[in-house]
């Protein structure tokens, strides 16, 4: 998925910009003060609604106007365009738009690329904990594949259910044993995860391969939350 073209205008110091994007790798070159970051911002502002700058998007209306507003074309791997507008007045607030339509943030996500910023005010991505890089994987898979957005939560619910079991089982409440079927669940789980943030991240001649591990550990982890779900549910029945 690519973006293919750039317009802006009016936004912060851009009076007028319109950018065709080529594919590969575009820099841009200028000495300070030439519009490089505010491009960058409008881009990003363009594709997701937001500033990476700031959290009050009036501050991307110049001086002397009361609109900011971007554009940006895109192009997926299947031939299909879209253009995805962001916009903000001072009187009615920002819009986000897809196709001329408004568009929720999980929607956007679905037909526009990954976008990360890396700027000297904002490398959480690198300099952070690690749940913000398995997030931003996570949003990779599902900009990518939007069948396998679910793949966190199934995780995240299999772990907090083992969890959960780990507090019984410690309490003496529940035999050690019935953590031998949660273990697999999360396991299986946690694969799934893996293996499709491998997929995402690949080029398209190895992705088939790794998509069809993937697709083999989805099933697994599925049969096992399956299994566990019956197990729970017998073992509640046998308490009661």
């Amino acid at each position: 998925m690519l973006v293919t073209r750039l317009t802006a205008g009016p936004f912060r110091s851009l009076e007028r910009l319109e950018l065709e994007l080529p594919q590969g790798i575009t820099s841009m070159v200028g000495p300070n003060g030439a519009g490089k970051t505010n491009t960058l911002e409008a881009l990003y502002f363009a594709l997701t609604g937001r500033s990476f700058r700031t959290a009050d998007r009036r501050e991307l209306i110049p001086h002397g106007t009361d609109l900011a507003r971007a554009e940006a074309d895109v192009e997926t791997s299947e031939g299909a365009h879209h253009r995805l507008l962001g916009a903000v007045t001072r009187s009615e607030g920002r819009r986000h738009l897809l196709d001329g339509s408004p568009v929720d943030p999980a929607l956007a996500a679905r037909h526009r690329p990954r976008v990360a910023v890396f700027s000297p005010d904002l490398l959480a991505l690198v300099k952070g904990p690690p749940a913000e890089r398995r997030a931003h994987l996570d949003g990779l898979i599902a900009a990518r594949w939007a069948s396998r957005t679910d793949l966190r939560k199934h995780f995240g619910q299999a772990l907090a259910q083992r969890n959960a079991l780990v507090a019984r089982v410690a309490a003496g409440r529940n035999p050690p044993g019935d953590l031998d079927p949660w273990d697999a669940t999360v396991a299986a789980a946690m694969a799934a995860r893996m293996l499709n943030i491998i997929a995402a991240t690949l080029t398209p001649a190895t992705t088939d391969r790794a998509l069809s591990a993937a697709s083999t550990a989805v099933h697994h982890a599925n049969g096992a939350a399956a299994f566990c779900q019956k197990t729970a549910t017998a073992s509640w029945v046998w308490a009661r």
